[in-house]
């Protein structure tokens, strides 16, 4: 650890600022690296990506995860510039056809969807319309298969008798076109009272060729003090 000839390079000062916060990086199907994170003294998201190995300039960036311009969309004639601008910071994740993806959920727990291409990240006309998958949300976890769709699992606490409280999984289509039909993979009262810094889920898909790859969801069932393990074979 201590050879001067080693592999990991010194920290590098992306932001130069030290007011920020929640970092969230992403590598695009191209190998660029893009890191987001918040900058919440000035009420904005900023951003840098690499191009060929090189950083770009940080510059602040409007997206539709919680911004000025989102705020304005939102509430139209409503929006009052005093009020505190949102910033949901989203988690990002990549596809093999150029798109990088955000899921977020808002200060009411509604889980959204919206993507870009790598190379539009900083231009909020290129994102596609936010695209709603919750109103009971307090976790989730996302991935990518090699087909390019995306996996989504949520806890819903809404605990409905048409959706008891739980784990639900949705897919959305490699076209983004469309949401599948809430799947209720783990139901437990548990969920109901849970927050945020209570649950630890995962979803991964696999990288085989074809149907092959499937899907996984790794998540903590905390009131029996064990982990579960739940596949789809048929890719959700």
């Amino acid at each position: 650890a201590q050879e001067e000839d080693g592999v990991w390079q010194v920290p590098l000062n992306l932001s130069r600022s030290g007011a920020t916060s929640d970092p969230r990086m992403v590598v695009d199907s191209s190998g660029d690296l893009h890191v987001l994170w918040r900058e919440d003294a000035v009420n904005s998201f900023y951003y840098t990506h690499t191009i060929d190995g090189q950083w770009q300039k940080v510059i602040p960036v409007e997206v539709p995860f919680g911004t000025d311009r989102y705020l304005r969309e939102e509430l139209g004639e409503r929006f009052d510039e005093r009020d505190p601008i949102p910033l949901f910071t989203p988690e990002l994740v990549a596809d093999g056809d150029g798109r990088l993806h955000a899921v977020w959920t808002d200060g009411e727990n509604n889980l959204y969807h919206s993507s870009v291409t790598a190379g539009d990240f900083d231009n909020y006309e290129s994102w596609s319309a936010r695209r709603f998958a919750s109103d009971s949300a307090t976790g989730f976890s996302l991935a990518v298969d090699n087909r390019n769709a995306l996996h989504l699992i949520y806890v819903d606490n809404s605990d409905t008798p048409e959706i008891p409280a739980g784990i639900y999984y949705r897919r959305l289509s490699s076209n983004g076109e469309s949401w599948s039909n809430p799947v209720a993979l783990f139901n437990s009262a548990y969920y109901r009272a849970a927050g945020e810094d209570d649950l630890n889920m995962q979803i991964r898909a696999g990288r085989l060729p074809g149907d092959e790859s499937g899907i996984y969801v790794v998540l903590d069932n905390r009131p029996f003090e064990e982990v579960l393990l739940i596949r789809s074979a048929d890719r959700g």
